[in-house]
């Protein structure tokens, strides 16, 4: 009799909990607690990602993997930016030399092609080519025949372009061109004359596909699939539904996907190819076309594209036994007091958290402390001295603040125990602080604006008892206008103003020195990051001068750059924010002018994975 433990190999055990960590696709064991047999199922799935830098519509494809994706250029109106994802996030990549669109992608992250390209004013396709290191695009060789919203496939050594657009009235050319690092040749002819067809841009140059398109002139959609053998194309099984403008990932012609498009309207749907028969996969949430698709068949990436609400989406597909997570934002309890410009907290995490001071409706300065347990807001002692824009840090039993503005600024300094504030050494003189952040015993802050107007680059360093200078900063600020973390060896500031900027800077205890830019220049974000100096989150501020909207853009630093983050359900600016890279939390703040006082607050979570346990039922 053929047993379980014959076909593989082990027996079934019996435990009390699941595993929690990754197991075999297929493994069986007996809960003993639930009274039921369990096992660990494969799932296909699309799952949200975070957005693109910049509004990424009318791309072609993209390139590399889930985990190494490049996307470049797109009509906004003909962007230079390149996007590199890494699994998690976007940062900005090097610029093309040529703006443009619709584009014809293929290669890896560091070793990346775009074939062709197309120009906003006039509308017209080009033969501008270019290659990317990983760091820089450099221009190479014209491909013969201009083209954009074509297919291609291959490497920087071995690369393939076909068909496409060539003028503004939307002719297409049925041309095969072969790139082999150095120069072009002819391949074989392209059965017909299409644009916005769908190709596996991971395939090599020797066994490529190609999956719908639309027929010029004419404009029908197509089912057509055409397989590229290095020397001639041979027509292979249709997809089920006409489309054009969709996108695609793959290995070779015999394992390929297809996503997003026009069919005939936009379209979220996904269809896999297995070199004898297409089968309908799970929908992107998303209906989109002209996207930068890129991937495998069972991990594959749609960033940006053209959609109804969005040009920005990112959204991943993969066949596996764990259940991603995305990273986001959900609601979270709301503050029993509506409150802005508090722009300070304790450094968390989130449910351990406390704020303090701010100004409420109207313009009136306020003493309270309200913390925040994990569940629900509570109020806790009352500061001795009210003001707003009092920068702190600690914990919710050693938190301290420093000085603020009531309007004048004053130079007040306190510390709290969990139940009560108490007055101790003020600072050397009155003024405001663009941020704070750090332990009661190794506190920092960064002087905003002394009486008289000055934006002094002067860092104050706090030990529990008294205030000794630090090193300054390269940029001076604007008070309140920064994101800050970290302790006085560790410490990072992000942002600011007069007019928002990028700067981001580090602090080692001694000096300051200059990283890594914000993607989105910021202001009016103080205490709106979280984490500590090489994993924080920078969420929502200003983007414009005074007074300048809110905004719900999120950034994420890994100590090295900047790359997107999801973003805020809820604009915001002049918040308070506290937690981790992976568990923070924001609250209060205002969208535009004081009266859109908020007391509502966001919880983020970062990405997580879990296997995909199922039990096992009797039919």
């Amino acid at each position: 009799m053929t047993t379980y433990r014959k076909i593989h190999g082990r027996s079934i055990q019996a435990v009390t909990t699941d595993p929690s960590e990754s197991v075999a696709e297929g493994q069986v064991w007996y809960n003993t607690s639930s009274d039921t047999f369990k096992s660990v199922v494969s799932l296909e799935a699309w799952s949200s990602g975070a957005p693109t830098t910049e509004d990424k519509p009318n791309l072609a494809s993209g390139a590399g993997t889930q985990t190494a994706g490049l996307i470049a250029g797109g009509k906004t109106p003909a962007s230079t930016i390149t996007n590199e994802y890494n699994g998690t996030s976007h940062s900005v990549g090097g610029a093309l030399n040529n703006g443009g669109f619709a584009r014809n992608m293929g290669g890896t992250q560091t070793a990346g092609f775009c074939y062709g390209n197309q120009v906003s004013s006039p509308d017209f396709p080009t033969a501008e080519c270019e290659q990317y290191n990983g760091t820089a695009w450099t221009t190479i060789t014209n491909v013969p025949q201009v083209t954009s919203n074509g297919g291609s496939f291959g490497s920087t050594t071995a690369g393939v372009v076909f068909s496409g657009r060539i003028n503004n009235n939307d002719d297409c050319n049925t041309v095969t061109s072969e790139y082999n690092g150095s120069s072009w040749t002819s391949g074989g002819a392209f059965p017909a004359a299409m644009r916005g067809i769908g190709s596996a841009t991971g395939a090599p140059a020797t066994d490529g596909i190609s999956m719908g398109g639309q027929v010029q002139p004419g404009g029908a959609k197509q089912t057509t699939v055409n397989k590229y053998d290095g020397t001639s194309w041979t027509a292979e099984t249709g997809i089920p539904t006409a489309t054009s403008f969709a996108s695609g990932s793959g290995a070779n012609s015999d394992d390929a996907l297809i996503f997003g498009g026009n069919a005939p309207s936009v379209t979220a749907n996904t269809f896999g190819y297995n070199g004898t028969s297409w089968t309908a996969k799970p929908s992107m949430a998303t209906a989109r076309n002209n996207i930068g698709g890129a991937g495998t068949t069972t991990a594959a990436i749609a960033m940006g594209g053209n959609s109804p609400g969005s040009d920005n989406l990112t959204e991943e597909f993969n066949v596996s036994a764990n259940v991603i997570t995305a990273a986001a934002w959900s609601s979270g309890a709301t503050k029993t007091t509506s409150t802005t410009q508090q722009e300070a907290g304790t450094d968390g995490p989130r449910d351990a958290f406390a704020i303090w001071g701010g100004r409420t409706v109207p313009a009136i300065t306020t003493n309270l402390t309200e913390e925040f347990n994990g569940a629900s807001w509570t109020a806790g002692g009352t500061l001795g001295t009210a003001a707003r824009k009092r920068e702190g840090g600690g914990t919710l039993t050693a938190a301290w603040c420093a000085n603020g503005e009531q309007p004048d600024y004053i130079d007040n300094v306190e510390e709290y125990d969990g139940t009560s504030w108490s007055e101790v050494n003020n600072t050397p003189a009155a003024s405001s602080f663009i941020g704070g952040s750090g332990p009661q015993t190794a506190g920092i802050v960064c002087l905003g604006q002394l009486p008289g107007g000055a934006y002094p680059k002067a860092t104050l360093e706090y030990d529990g008892t008294n205030w000794t200078s630090g090193g300054n900063t390269s940029t001076g600020r604007q008070p309140s206008s920064a994101g800050q973390v970290g302790p006085q060896t560790a410490a990072l500031i992000s942002g600011g103003e007069p007019t928002p900027i990028a700067n981001t800077e580090q602090y080692d205890g001694t000096s300051w020195s200059e990283v890594a830019d914000l993607i989105t220049a910021l202001g009016q974000a103080s205490d709106g990051t979280f984490g500590i100096q090489t994993a924080a989150i920078q969420c929502g501020g200003k983007t414009s001068p005074s007074p300048g909207a809110a905004v719900t853009t999120s950034q994420s630093w890994n100590g090295t750059n900047w790359s997107t983050s999801p973003s805020l359900g809820q604009a915001r600016k002049s918040h308070s924010s506290s937690g981790s890279s992976t568990a923070g939390l924001t609250t209060a703040g205002q969208t535009t002018t004081t009266p859109t006082v908020l007391t509502s607050s966001e919880e983020y979570d970062g990405e997580t994975t879990a296997i995909n346990v199922k039990t096992l039922t009797q039919s």
